[in-house]
């Protein structure tokens, strides 16, 4: 139970009230802040929240059988977002809605950084996601994609260097190291495994979700730091335990996400082979 509210409590409701009306009537958009009986609401049309068009387009994206396509729609997605969001906002709620919104910016980043490594725009991401490495430096899935685009620019040592940032972020600040499925991208950029080349033609579109920070595919709920996919240790294990040992497909037609996991099972492959050659 919170504190009782002040004697004057209704009086500022309704002077905030008016001023929220004067702003929306300068705007020649009064008629949205409607009167109910248990109070006030926004009655929008479509298209007038930006949150619900970044959700539209995001889904135009998963529908979209062309990866170009697609990545198109995540950029228009993305280019809704100007700053922090709710910057200004101050309730309670705030806090816990901000962490929600910003891992589903970075989780479409994740996903457009999958279908721009599909077309072979490894060169045009490395500035873009350099940038957000920066900005969230604990994040697997956004680092992974980094090395592998550094990778495929010809820059093995940065793509190495960026690992090794990852690395010591996690140790100083959670104590803990990469997953199973970085470290074995690491090792990959480490051998420069051909399995990492880029495709020469366009890859199909990774079928993930990007539903509201939670849902499937690449939202999978994971906390503002660890990201979900290589981030969440738990998906890690299940992931690891699901990984086969039959033949795997090209790794060229693969999206970043599972080139660790074809590389442990072409491993385990060629280990069964040589026990069965013996």
């Amino acid at each position: 139970m919170g504190a009782a509210p002040p004697d004057t409590a209704r009086a500022q409701i309704h002077a905030s009230v008016a001023a929220v009306r004067r702003v929306l009537r300068a705007a020649g958009a009064a008629e949205l802040l409607q009167t109910r009986p248990a109070g006030y609401v926004m009655a929008l049309e479509p298209g007038q929240l930006d949150l619900e068009d970044f959700g539209d387009r995001l889904r135009e994206a998963d529908r979209a059988d062309d990866p170009a396509h697609a990545a198109e729609r995540i950029r228009q997605a993305l280019s809704l977002w100007r700053g922090r969001p709710l910057a200004d906002v101050k309730a309670d709620y705030a806090a816990g809605a901000r962490v929600r919104l910003q891992e589903r910016r970075l989780t479409a980043y994740e996903h457009l950084a999958d279908l721009e490594l599909s077309l072979g725009r490894h060169e045009q991401l490395v500035d873009e996601l350099s940038a957000l490495v920066a900005a969230h430096p604990l994040r697997e899935r956004l680092t992974g994609r980094l090395m592998l685009a550094l990778h495929r620019a010809g820059r093995q040592a940065d793509a190495l260097a960026a690992a090794r940032g990852l690395r010591r972020a996690l140790a100083e600040q959670q104590g803990l190291d990469p997953g199973r499925e970085f470290a074995a991208l690491e090792q990959a950029v480490l051998r420069d495994d051909p399995a990492l080349a880029a495709r020469t033609h366009p890859a199909p579109r990774p079928g993930t979700g990007t539903g509201t920070g939670a849902g499937a595919g690449p939202g999978t709920g994971a906390g503002p730091g660890r990201g979900p996919g290589l981030g969440a240790a738990g998906g890690r294990r299940r992931r690891a335990a699901r990984a086969g040992t039959g033949a795997a497909p090209a790794a060229a037609e693969l999206p970043a996400l599972r080139l660790a996991r074809l590389l442990r099972a072409r491993r385990r492959a060629g280990s069964a082979a040589g026990r069965t050659l013996r």
